[in-house]
């Protein structure tokens, strides 16, 4: 917002210009956010709520009157699912597309494990539901004897435990280095890149994969979006949700603090399980639906009493 004051400021005369947080109007704050491009209307919205808790904190201190965003509508939200994921179709076009996609900046001396290279980082972003900056910090010896997972997120330092599927497994058992890797222990970062730098790398990689096997646009309820390889970690989830996993379980596999946060991020899965549940149920009772035979006309004599109450 402060940016945008700057260069307000600029192209106005010194009377019109804003200096203290006091002079900033509800006519400032709507030119400001019409300038927004987020591309997303949740972001949008969060970002509204941000300022508006600014403005009253500054109200709450004193230092204004009265907050300028307080007249201004909230910024709407379209209902509807916006978690995009790959469908089984598009990942196996993904996994198609590696052999056909071969980076530039790959040196010739490890080209020709480059394709393993690249599956084995895509197979481990899908099946562990790693965000790709957990992923670029793997190790070996975060993987038990029988295949569990265990790390701790960079976002929110949480636990997240997954047992990995055996093919999943077998190829970390195997995963070729580049020239600059650190080595055996660290085998997706590098010598000379800071962890930003590396998870960047792996991301602008993807983008050019996902061109290869003609992923240009992932649905979801009300818009499209552009592929990302964090989209991988949201198929894990939901892959796990309609196949029957326990909220719970699938929330200790996320790193999620509670299930409750899961239950938000993949609300519309977890409602279409919920009405498999209900169907599954509804078909048992079906199955056994019978009139009421209570024997003896016991049932026959109980309704005459209650006609005869009735009279």
């Amino acid at each position: 917002m402060f940016k945008w004051v700057d260069k307000y400021n600029t192209e106005k005369l010194a009377d019109n210009r804003v200096t203290y947080v006091g002079d900033i109007t509800p006519a400032h704050l709507t030119e400001w956010r019409a300038s927004w491009d987020f591309g997303s209307d949740t972001t949008s919205a969060r970002s509204w709520s941000m300022v508006k808790g600014f403005f009253n904190f500054c109200t709450a201190q004193g230092w204004i009157a009265d907050s300028p965003a307080r007249k201004l509508k909230n910024i709407s939200v379209v209902k509807g699912n916006r978690t995009a994921i790959f469908t089984e179709e598009q990942y196996q076009q993904i996994l198609d597309a590696i052999p056909l996609y071969l980076p530039e900046n790959v040196p010739p001396a490890t080209r020709k494990s480059w394709q393993r290279r690249m599956t084995v980082f895509t197979e481990l972003l899908r099946w562990s539901g790693m965000a790709p900056v957990d992923a670029v910090m793997y190790h070996p010896s975060l993987v038990d004897a029988e295949g569990v997972l265990t790390y701790r997120r960079q976002k929110t330092g949480e636990l997240a435990v997954v047992p990995l599927p055996e093919h999943v497994k077998a190829l970390l058992q195997d995963i070729p280095l580049e020239r600059d890797s650190v080595g055996p222990e660290m085998p997706f970062r590098s010598k000379s890149a800071k962890l930003f730098s590396d998870t960047r790398k792996w991301e602008h990689r993807f983008e050019s994969l996902f061109s290869v096997a003609g992923i240009t646009e992932v649905k979801t309820d009300h818009r499209f979006r552009k592929p990302h390889p964090y989209m991988f970690r949201d198929t894990f989830a939901v892959w796990y949700l309609t196949h029957g996993a326990r909220l719970h379980t699938v929330s200790k596999m996320l790193g999620h603090s509670n299930a409750d946060m899961t239950e938000k991020a993949y609300l519309p899965w977890v409602r279409e399980r919920q009405q498999h549940h209900i169907d599954d149920a509804r078909r048992a009772q079906q199955a056994i639906a019978r009139p009421v035979n209570y024997g003896n006309g016991v049932a026959s004599k109980a309704a005459s009493k209650v006609k005869t109450a009735a009279a």
